[in-house]
């Protein structure tokens, strides 16, 4: 007993790190939840650690509709290797709400995926939210 007690303990130890080890998304843009006064023309996303940029995804599609509004392909954003950036379609000066679906791939080969909604709202004062 007194071994897997031993083991146990350094497991407890080691999990921790572990759990840090795993890329994370520290900043949007549009923050998740925010709502907008005017149609942005591009998201981007900044993460913990450097991603693997030709096996990680960044899509937006209208809620309602469907129908995706991003053109052109994904690139590194703002931040750099750590961060994803795609451009936009003009998008309609209406209230709509965006989903931001992403999947990315850490340089250590760590998988991550997530989605978030953005609202536009012409008429309505802007919540930026995080």
């Amino acid at each position: 007993m007194k071994k897997s007690s031993g083991s146990l303990a350094v497991l407890c130890l080691f999990l921790p790190a572990l759990a840090l080890a795993h890329a994370h998304v520290k900043k949007s843009d549009p923050a998740k939840d925010a709502v907008l006064s005017a149609a942005p023309k591009k998201v981007s996303i900044d993460f913990s650690e450097d991603l693997e940029l030709a096996m990680s995804k960044l899509e937006v599609k209208n809620s309602k509709t469907g129908e995706t509004v991003c053109e052109g392909k994904v690139i590194a954003g703002p931040s750099g290797k750590n961060g994803l950036e795609r451009s936009l379609k003009p998008l309609k000066s209406e209230k709509a709400t965006y989903e931001v679906n992403w999947k990315a791939v850490s340089k250590d080969a760590h998988k991550m995926q997530g989605s978030y909604k953005f609202s536009v709202d012409p008429g309505a004062k802007e919540k930026k939210s995080e």
